[in-house]
């Protein structure tokens, strides 16, 4: 498989796990998710994370999957 393959697949691994974290995670369990994964020479999680266009890192160290919804806030949450 050629890296931009690779590089799309685990993305898309990233976005999953994101989404099943509720939109944020700390860096070790995207790591996880992807470790038993082939990946290019010279690989770089932080890298990857930092040039996908709906991945941010928040100020406290979590990656956050954007954009984010506040409108599926219910009143309750609000409060």
């Amino acid at each position: 498989m050629d890296d931009k393959k690779i590089l799309k697949k685990i993305e898309a691994i990233i976005i999953k796990t994101l989404k099943k974290e509720g939109g944020a995670s700390g860096l070790d369990p995207l790591k996880k998710a992807i470790e038993k994964l082939d990946k290019p020479k010279g690989f770089s999680l932080t890298k990857i994370l930092s040039k996908m266009k709906n991945v941010k890192k928040h100020k406290n160290s979590d990656y956050i999957l954007t954009p984010i919804n506040e409108n599926s806030l219910t009143k309750n949450e609000l409060k």
